[in-house]
């Protein structure tokens, strides 16, 4: 009977991989195999082993790779002349955490924004640039007359 072999890798060297697959299964007959148990910290590709078996047999390598990612997100601070209200501030944030800015008060200006909140999704490489804009605050006098009779 052929059989189906799947090798797990995990390259890194931090983790151990899980044991090998090797199972027999009749000539034409269907395989649908879950990579076996999750690794804390990593994922799995393919994470879904299937096929028809052949009379050759089946052999694949599944990789376990870090899904630790960091992207940086840059937050610049500035007045609506683009000049710099307060220091630019940058920090570092894992795929699938949740990130929160809220821009700090400066006296006499109003920033565009209360809160920004996001999910970090893994977007290819690419650094996030936000620009919070704060305005002047505009007070408005009046004037007031009485008429005396």
């Amino acid at each position: 009977m052929p059989t189906l072999y799947i090798t797990y890798i995990i390259e890194d060297g931090y983790a151990e991989a899980p044991a090998d697959y090797v199972e027999s299964y009749e000539v034409g007959e269907s395989f649908s195999v879950v990579s076996p148990p999750v690794i804390e910290g990593y994922y799995s590709d393919p994470s879904i082993v299937e096929g028809v078996m052949t009379e050759d047999g089946y052999s694949v390598t599944v990789r376990y790779y870090r899904n630790d990612k960091y992207y940086k997100v840059t937050v610049r601070y500035l007045y609506e002349n683009e000049s710099e209200a307060l220091p630019t501030y940058t920090r570092e944030v894992k795929v699938g955490d949740t990130y929160t800015i809220t821009p700090p008060t400066i006296e006499g200006y109003y920033a565009d924004t209360d809160e920004f909140t996001r999910t970090m999704g893994d977007v290819g490489n690419i650094n996030y640039t936000i620009n919070i804009d704060y305005a002047l605050k505009v007070r408005r006098r009046f004037l007031v007359f009485h008429q005396v009779l």
